[in-house]
């Protein structure tokens, strides 16, 4: 049977080593959603540093189990994310929101506007401006338009106070935020219980 030939841009999500020779990455694409990738290590258990975390790929991929898994025959970079890294609270929250994508599997239609969400994400945890708020935000769109109610139940079941924090959350870029960490963290932690208990989102451990 022939090999499955695809190519894709996306988004490196996770990479490990595979047996002696091999790179493992999950690259979440707007098109087929989280792909596992297959790279050939240039040496030997060497973890490849070429390809890294957060980078955005053009990948040429090629199949031979009928798209379980992919290798990668030529790839090169459209964006990376090298500033993430010199954060550590942007790295953190950065790392969150990839195991998210990585840990669950998104509806078709919604793949689309979650990657243009995910580079935005990326380009607001660049610039290491409340990285917090970037992740309740992108965990909220993200649940929104997986289509669960989290405006309609979630917040709305929020005490008062905190309700008008996350709409001014929502509302306002990250530069002119002026609800406190606390509060950001606070949202955050409700919203993650929210969405393992009532939503098949399932939240990292």
């Amino acid at each position: 049977m022939p090999s499955l030939l695809l190519s894709i841009e996306g988004i490196v999500l996770s990479k490990e080593l595979s047996g002696d020779s091999w790179l493992r990455l999950i690259v979440f694409s707007a098109q087929n959603g989280n792909v596992l990738c297959l790279k050939r290590l240039s040496q030997r258990k060497s973890l490849d540093s070429s390809i890294d975390f957060f980078d955005e790929l053009q990948l040429n991929l090629e199949s031979r189990n009928q798209g379980r898994s992919w290798f990668i025959s030529e790839y090169h970079h459209l964006n990376n994310s090298q500033e993430i890294g010199k954060n550590y609270d942007a790295l953190i929250h950065a790392s969150r929101f990839t195991k998210i994508l990585a840990g669950n599997t998104l509806h078709e239609e919604s793949r689309r506007p979650v990657y243009q969400l995910f580079k935005n994400a990326l380009s607001a945890w660049r610039t290491g401006i409340r990285p917090e708020v970037t992740l309740l935000k992108s965990i909220y769109i993200l649940a929104r338009d997986e289509g669960y109610p989290v405006k309609e139940d979630w917040c709305e079941k929020l005490p008062t106070r905190d309700r008008a924090s996350l709409r001014s959350i929502l509302s306002s870029p990250v530069v002119e935020q002026k609800t406190s960490e606390q509060e950001a963290h606070s949202l955050l932690l409700s919203l993650e219980h929210y969405l393992n208990h009532y939503t098949d989102i399932q939240m990292p451990t």
